[in-house]
């Protein structure tokens, strides 16, 4: 993981081999970093001083190399999309993970949670603002809103 100043100087801050096929990027309200693995569904949390790399969960049922499509922080959680299980998760700092969308069929359809279902859901981010989770729908594209309490 490297930073980028705004003068132009590049920099590392966390240089570990676990840090494989790396979609997502975000921070917590503390600068904390988090990143998800789209080959194997680690989640892991980076701190930006040290860069010490820490594994907080593994999303269990993910395909190999089409295991977490993106992810992003919100409220507390970080969030991925499933993208080859069709779900959307959500990753508690503890490790827990739950099922946050999605019934897992391959097809799309509205509805509940997890009732509705996604097509391969790939992109996700959040507007705070307004409490809006955006899931871009790979396998039939299109974009897909959840609102959120």
């Amino acid at each position: 993981i490297h930073k980028l100043e705004s003068d132009g100087t590049l920099s590392v801050i966390a240089d570990d081999s676990r840090l494989a096929g790396c979609v997502g990027i975000d921070m917590d309200e503390n600068g904390l970093i988090y990143t998800a693995n789209y080959n194997d569904g680690k989640i892991y949390s980076v701190t930006p001083t040290e860069g010490t790399v820490t594994l907080i969960a593994t999303i269990a049922g993910v395909s190999p190399n089409f295991g977490i499509g993106y992810m992003t922080y919100f409220n507390g959680a970080v969030y991925a999309t499933g993208i080859g299980t069709n779900k959307i998760y959500k990753v508690d700092p503890d490790g827990s993970v739950e099922d946050f969308a999605g019934s897992g069929a391959n097809t799309q359809v509205d509805g509940s949670l997890l009732e509705a279902s996604f097509k391969n859901p790939n992109g996700i981010a959040v507007d705070e603002t307004n409490k809006l989770m955006y899931i871009l729908d790979w396998g039939k594209p299109s974009l897909r809103k959840i609102e959120l309490e």
